[in-house]
């Protein structure tokens, strides 16, 4: 297989197959993006080329920019051609992972500060720690991203995830903290944001976490990762230095976060003051050629915009508002009618959650 679009195609297949454990999701574009990191183009060509082997149930056929198709899954034969695929996957017997480290990228500063810990308290090489966002603990290149992780996920001898808001509005990241707390091995959530243990949810919420601004709770999350590990940690003298620069890598950000009052943030978050040079922008790149429809896109992306501007509806709580502007605006930076479109769905599953 040599062909760039069908190498993608397969990628994205095993994708779709191995993140819908209950075969009723649907995924985005934006999904697919995150979960495969894909440019635009290369999804696009794949659902295409996926579509035309009859491998995928697509719907919205015209698209949502800058994706040419609303939401995608598997269908039977699809689902068929993922075991197929499996059949050609040679087996590896790769030497454990110590530790694996689930985080957000935005929090790349504070999971570097960690692995320095880490290593200057157990002593461990930089084959012993996966940090997909740092240089030197990124995955191997030229290897099947989505095999190796599921296999590190779950087969690594500590998995430590680190909390906060960004993280738990990561769809990746949730799915390999609920992968790894339904295979029931060892995985330590590491708080590293002023809201603590309020951000666990669900089956997390009764695994007890440490916290990363107290000194006193790294030292014991160093004392417990060497009993998991069966290592003696160093003189703790050689490496309190590192414990301070992470919880000072925290606290900081713990202090800018109470700089601003959610009040403040909800204000930032429906100014849109910049919005037209950014529209015109937009919709001259998905219709170069078509002033007709640039139009008409500068119309809708306006008429987003208005709806945007409302701010939160009675119903639903500042933090669930916050929290769901957030993540729609990092996924749709350009796209004022997809972060719309994003918002109303969330709302309305915060709605129905409220009723189970």
């Amino acid at each position: 297989m040599s062909n760039p679009i069908e190498i993608n195609a397969t990628k994205i297949l095993i994708v779709l197959f191995e993140n819908n454990p209950d075969e009723n999701l649907e995924f985005s574009g934006q999904d697919i993006k995150e979960l495969t990191n894909l440019s635009t183009n290369e999804i696009n060509n794949a659902i295409d080329y996926l579509d035309n082997l009859g491998l995928i149930k697509r719907s919205n056929y015209m698209g949502t920019s800058p994706y040419k198709f609303g939401k995608v899954y598997l269908n039977s034969r699809g689902n068929f051609q993922y075991h197929e695929i499996l059949k050609e996957i040679p087996v590896t017997n790769n030497e454990k992972m110590k530790i694996f480290i689930s985080h957000s990228h935005k929090d790349v500063e504070i999971a570097k500060g960690l692995i320095e810990l880490l290593r200057a308290a157990l002593n461990l090489k930089v084959e012993d720690i996966r940090c997909t966002s740092v240089d030197g603990y990124r995955l191997p290149a030229g290897i099947s991203t989505d095999e190796q992780l599921k296999s590190e996920i779950h087969d690594s001898s500590v998995l430590i995830g680190l909390i906060s808001p960004a993280s738990i509005s990561s769809y990746y990241v949730l799915f390999e903290l609920g992968a790894r707390w339904g295979a029931n091995k060892p995985l330590i959530p590491l708080i590293s944001n002023s809201k603590g243990a309020d951000l666990l949810k669900g089956p997390l919420h009764g695994i007890n976490a440490l916290n990363a601004n107290e000194e006193a709770q790294l030292f014991q999350l160093i004392s417990d990762l060497g009993n998991q590990l069966s290592i003696k940690p160093e003189n703790p003298n050689s490496y309190q230095t590192y414990i301070r620069k992470l919880t000072k890598l925290t606290t900081d950000g713990i202090e800018a976060e109470s700089d601003n009052s959610e009040e403040d943030m909800i204000k930032h978050y429906i100014d849109y003051s910049n919005s037209d040079e950014k529209i015109k922008k937009h919709c001259k790149g998905y219709w170069p050629s078509d002033y007709s429809m640039q139009v008409s896109c500068i119309n809708e992306q306006n008429e987003a915009v208005k709806i945007l501007e409302k701010g939160k509806p009675n119903d639903i709580s500042e933090d669930d508002f916050i929290l769901v502007r957030n993540k729609a605006e990092e996924d749709w930076p350009d796209d004022y009618t997809m972060r719309v479109s994003q918002e109303i769905e969330q709302f309305e599953a915060i709605r129905k959650l409220r009723k189970m």
